[in-house]
């Protein structure tokens, strides 16, 4: 959340940076014992939860406004107005925005001191290991996005027939050695 509305909020219940738990870490987000939102920055850890530290550094204003349409039907979803207020929808976002980059700094920091080039699927799962409903969540929906992958080959006729080997999809022209 921009520094704007987390000082406009501050004064809400439950809104406020130590109301997570703990104390307010160097971040400005709660860092104790609790299990507040953006806890790894105040824990003392190094690695990759140092790194994470760094997501109040990442300018996440070029997103701002992406997710606003989806945010209004499931806000709706979950019992919300059918028109929310903009300001609700707008701190819900910066919510969303900032747990994402939370996330995607802590993967991108695992990938990177395990020396690997690029960040991938495992990298989340490692993150989200200790919370079994995200975990499970993520595993079902890489699962069911293999499953639609294959079914869109086998649709478009893309897959080979058992006993025959190269690449999928290599183009009309390409012949096997």
């Amino acid at each position: 959340m921009d520094k704007s509305l987390r000082g406009k909020f501050a004064g809400s219940v439950g809104a406020g940076p130590s109301s997570a738990g703990g104390q307010a870490g160097p971040s400005g987000r709660g860092g104790g014992a609790g299990r507040g939102r953006g806890g790894a920055a105040g824990r003392g850890r190094g690695g990759a939860a140092a790194k994470a530290a760094e997501a109040d550094d990442v300018d996440i204003a070029s997103f701002k406004g992406l997710f606003n349409k989806d945010l209004r039907i499931m806000m709706f979803g979950f019992g919300d107005d059918m028109n929310p207020l903009d300001e609700t929808v707008d701190l819900v976002e910066d919510i969303v925005l900032e747990y994402l980059t939370e996330v995607t700094l802590r993967a991108a920091a695992v990938s990177s001191d395990t020396l690997k080039p690029k960040m991938d699927e495992k990298d989340l799962l490692f993150i989200m290991r200790k919370d079994p409903a995200k975990f499970s969540r993520m595993k079902e929906l890489l699962a069911m996005r293999q499953t639609l992958k294959e079914a869109r080959q086998a649709f478009e006729g893309d897959v080979l027939p058992e006993g025959e080997s190269g690449a999928v999809g290599a183009g009309a022209g390409a012949a096997a050695p």
